[in-house]
């Protein structure tokens, strides 16, 4: 097997940039250096725990070199935890040809973008290329137009079955039927039940990308997929209903497969990427 590559994390004062001058202090702002595989990123960070942002010459030796200041240690340590988490997540995704380039932004985004969201766009564009290229006779009653996407998988899975005695859900590719499953098992284990209508749910969830990619939130999805909690969730939908076809196809056949995990984690670790 072999050895995981290291990721060096690092902080230097920028005193290279103008500082700004308070109290006749010069403060500078505070800049981190990524590097793995030869490559390496710098970018601004601005710490929560300074009145600015910044940090002056003897701030910086003894918040930073010496370790005086447990909140600041404790933003560091979170940082470089996060940090490390995406590069590994691009270097498995890439190999050794990824880049270190737009990884702030990156960042940025995971820590602000709920999982559960990205996960269902993924899902959306997987079932919009498949009614594309295998039912475009479909196309209009579930997406209306090339350019619109569905307010919810829901609302496709929904809108593709209904009135349709001939169509089955387990005739859909297996990776796409994954790909639904994997929304559908994520959402069960962030208590949002299989199904949410409103599409400000996805906004609203509490779990980041940046959870996942940290690998506590993956390692009890894994947990809860393994114990198979998910076979006791429950679907409240009226089979009489011909807009539940869909879902419940789906779910009766999630409850009869023998889930492969890695596969589920693998689409989901997919959807992070544009």
């Amino acid at each position: 097997m072999a050895k995981e590559k290291k990721i060096g994390v690092k902080f230097f004062l920028n005193t290279r940039l103008k500082p700004k001058v308070f109290a006749g202090v010069k403060r500078y702002p505070v800049y981190s250096r990524v590097t793995f595989n030869r490559k390496n990123h710098q970018s601004p960070f601005e710490f929560e725990n300074t009145f600015d942002g910044l940090m002056s010459e003897v701030e910086f030796e003894k918040y930073i070199v010496e370790k005086s200041n447990p909140k600041i240690i404790s933003e560091i340590e979170q940082y470089e935890k996060e940090v490390k988490g995406i590069v590994r997540i691009w270097h498995k995704k890439f190999g050794d040809d990824f880049s270190l380039l737009g990884l702030s932004e990156t960042h940025k985004e995971y820590k602000v973008t709920p999982l559960l969201f990205r996960v269902s766009f993924q899902v959306r564009e997987g079932i919009r290329d498949y009614v594309i290229d295998h039912r475009p006779d479909k196309f209009r009653d579930v997406f209306y137009a090339e350019d619109v996407f569905p307010t919810t998988p829901y609302f496709a899975l929904s809108s593709f079955f209904k009135y349709d005695e001939k169509t089955s859900f387990s005739d859909w590719p297996l990776i796409l039927q994954y790909s639904v499953f994997s929304f559908v098992l994520l959402s069960s284990y962030l208590k949002m039940g299989f199904w949410f209508k409103d599409e400000h749910e996805a906004f609203d969830s509490k779990v980041k990308i940046i959870d996942w990619v940290c690998g506590e939130t993956k390692i009890d999805f894994i947990n809860y997929l393994t114990h198979k909690k998910y076979l006791k969730e429950d679907l409240q939908l009226s089979s009489d209903d011909p807009f539940a076809k869909g879902p419940i196809q789906v779910i009766n056949l999630l409850k009869k497969t023998t889930i492969d995990i890695k596969m589920v984690t693998n689409i989901i670790d997919a959807s992070l990427f544009p």
